[in-house]
């Protein structure tokens, strides 16, 4: 069985992103924004490219990702025709949500398809939607304990329920910072742990550096205790 690689947000916008400014005949959908976030994409871009190619490894994420996804690339593309008509760069981008007119009906339907062709192509990586139901204990718990926003403390619910999960890779290196690592325990009737769930929580940039550059394999979450 593969080893699931859990992926948030911001990889996957930031892959949409990278690949779009490569690739010329897109350039006019995220040409200016994309070049902007150069450095971010490119490591997005790596990861995604890597598990898509590595048998081993399966990439997975929530519906909620999905949806936040859509959010992201909406904010950028209202950033750039806001740049086109003259707003500047840095204002166009902290006030993107004044700027919903300059979106015709034209552009909405050539971000529709352009945000489907990347769906599908997730799907023929192999890519799959964690569709696990998040438990109470745990929303609480990355709330209170760890202060994750709604959205993050949602998305590492849903995904920590995937028995397969092992590794969680974001370019928030706040959620990393806070918690290096999740461990679940199961025990017997007399309380002895008969084994231990560790799932890791990465930066991008981490990954990139372990798993893709020095080669190290991810380890599988479950681990016997003796």
């Amino acid at each position: 069985m593969r080893i699931h690689v859990g992926v948030d947000t911001n990889i996957l916008a930031n892959w949409i992103l990278h690949d779009a400014f490569l690739q010329s005949e897109k350039k006019e959908v995220l040409n200016t924004h994309a070049e902007h976030r150069f450095v971010r994409g490119r490591i997005a871009y790596e990861i995604v490219e890597f598990l898509a190619t590595r048998e081993e490894y399966g990439m997975t994420f929530t519906l909620l990702n999905v949806a936040e996804l859509f959010h992201v690339i909406l904010r950028e593309r209202m950033i750039i025709e806001s740049y086109r008509e003259g707003i500047p760069l840095r204002e166009a981008c902290m006030t993107p949500r004044r700027r919903r007119d300059v979106l015709t009906a034209s552009i909405r339907e050539e971000l529709e398809s352009f945000l489907s062709e990347y769906v599908e192509r997730l799907k023929r990586m192999g890519a799959r939607i964690a569709r696990f139901q998040p438990s109470f204990s745990l929303l609480r718990y990355f709330t209170i304990h760890y202060g994750l926003e709604s959205s993050d403390a949602f998305i590492l619910a849903t995904l920590l329920k995937d028995p397969y999960l092992a590794v969680f890779v974001t370019q928030d290196e706040e959620i990393p910072r806070r918690m290096k690592e999740f461990v679940l325990t199961k025990k017997d009737e007399e309380g002895r742990i008969l084994h231990e769930e560790r799932v890791r929580l990465m930066t991008a940039k981490q990954f990139r550096e372990e798993i893709i550059g020095q080669g190290k394999k991810i380890e599988g979450r479950k681990k016997r205790v003796s």
